[in-house]
């Protein structure tokens, strides 16, 4: 078996930087390019660390979705995961460890054409126009500036327009200095980011100086056009495949017509012979039958979701919380973990009985409802739990077998080397303290926190819960 496993970056306050990923994933489980394929992140589930324990096959390939190598590629993935390489060989397994997005020589086409196409549709005078290649940048990697820069030169090398630029939302130069740094009357920034989340849909606009939701406008006389990120571009997929080829794992797609197919195998045999000898089985908040899975709560005239597409955006996005759920954070980077209404212009955190737009915490208990997915076959059941709390079933398939192993706040401590560095040397208030704001409200039981009582154990802090402890610790 051969399980390919896609990790990204995730986020607390947009469901478009793991959604992006997710699609990668739909798509190629439907190509049938491995035995198992999934994702994980850094900030949502299932995590780096954890995501190994998913999945059966003893030839694994990580394919890193950023658009460089940096700080995330170079030391916080290969500390999660255990990797020590292009190619680790543990307990019998060998997994392969891809190049990034960024390495590809077709990300520069993809840039080029986000170029091309704006010129063409803005009708547009290549000679009166400047590029800006917008990059993250960060003071811990060189590598996201260089990637940046490099994409820059080969525009300006192309001689496509009048003027090209390298600018960052976290170094230097920043985003900004564009309008001193270019002369051309018109504008067109490319976020080379991969996905539409947060920075691509609201701090590069809102330093670029773009109207809320804009994609052109006239900013100190010039003409502004903003791109969409290169993530979203259709040839994507063939990008991960050959990435994931680079190394020498072997891949041979098999196209399937189920969509069902391709998920991670840990768990799925135990979880339908567990519903089928009961008949029934609660499973967080779901309900699950041999013939359908549904909230627990399940209404006549509920609605069929057919595809894993639509059954993540139902329970990511489309959010109904309970009246009395109080949510005690206000958003990230502003020191919580959810954003308010509307990020961006305020720093009111959310209050009793409010809605949010995403579940950034799957197994957060509200799940939503008004939902029903029918079970055509057994590995449906398992499918489906999977796309409703990803990472969920193998650590309940190894509690129910005895062989669940909880890690601790000091092992996760001993592997950060950047905000939660010595996370583990919190006061024990803080800790209890944040276990009581965060774990209550979800599904699992922190079996790393200590004793508990529940089906679906969790084996170490979340990066929910890390972000709250390290916000109560101030």
């Amino acid at each position: 078996m051969t399980a390919l496993i896609l990790a990204g970056h995730g986020s607390h306050l947009s469901p478009h930087t793991a959604g992006l990923v997710w699609r990668y994933v739909d798509r190629l489980r439907v190509l049938g390019v491995a035995d198992e394929i999934t994702a994980c992140f850094w900030k949502e589930p299932p995590s780096f660390h954890g995501v190994l324990n998913t999945v059966q096959a003893q030839d694994v390939i990580v394919v890193p979705l950023f658009t460089a190598q940096g700080y995330f590629t170079q030391t916080v993935i290969p500390a999660e995961m255990g990797l020590s390489g292009a190619v680790t060989i543990r307990d019998g397994r060998t997994i392969w460890y891809a190049p990034t997005l960024g390495e590809h020589p077709l990300i520069s086409a993809i840039v080029r054409q986000r170029v091309i196409e704006t010129l063409e549709s803005a009708a547009l005078d290549p000679q009166s126009v400047a590029v800006a290649v917008i990059g993250h940048g960060t003071d811990r990697s060189s590598r996201s500036r260089e990637a940046a820069q490099q994409q820059a030169e080969t525009l300006r090398a192309a001689g496509l327009v009048a003027e090209v630029a390298a600018v960052f939302l976290d170094d230097d130069p920043p985003i900004q200095s564009l309008y001193d740094t270019t002369r051309a009357a018109n504008i067109i920034a490319v976020p080379f980011f991969l996905a539409p989340g947060s920075h691509v849909m609201q701090d590069v606009p809102r330093a670029l100086g773009l109207p809320r939701g804009a994609s052109y406008a006239t900013i100190r006389g010039r003409g502004v056009w903003y791109s969409a990120p290169v993530g979203t571009d259709e040839t994507i997929c063939s990008l991960i495949l050959a990435l994931a080829r680079s190394n020498g794992a072997v891949l041979d797609p098999i196209p399937v017509s189920d969509v069902w197919r391709g998920f991670p195998a840990v768990g799925q045999r135990d979880l339908w012979e567990a519903v089928e000898s009961a008949g029934g089985l609660a499973f967080g908040q779901l309900w699950l039958t041999p013939s359908e899975v549904s909230p627990l709560n399940r209404q006549p005239g509920d609605e069929i979701i057919t595809t894993p597409a639509a059954l993540r955006q139902r329970v990511r996005e489309q959010v109904s919380i309970h009246p009395s759920y109080p949510i005690p954070f206000s958003h990230e980077g502003r020191g919580g973990v959810f954003p308010p209404p509307d990020e961006g212009e305020g720093t009111k955190g959310w209050g009793v009985g409010e809605q949010i737009p995403f579940r950034p915490l799957p197994t957060r208990a509200d799940l939503p409802e008004g939902w029903r997915v029918l079970v055509t076959a057994s590995h449906v059941l398992g499918a489906v739990v999977e796309t409703v709390y990803p990472g969920a079933l193998a650590d309940w398939s190894q509690q129910r077998r005895g062989t669940f192993v909880a890690g601790s706040l000091r092992a996760l401590g001993a592997r950060q080397t950047g905000l939660f560095r010595n996370i583990e040397r919190l006061p024990v208030a803080v800790v209890a303290h944040t276990v009581d704001k965060v774990c209550r409200n979800c599904i699992r039981f922190p079996a790393w926190f200590g004793p508990g009582s529940g089906a679906i154990p969790c084996a170490e802090p979340c990066n929910v819960w890390l972000s709250a402890a390290r916000e109560a610790k101030r």
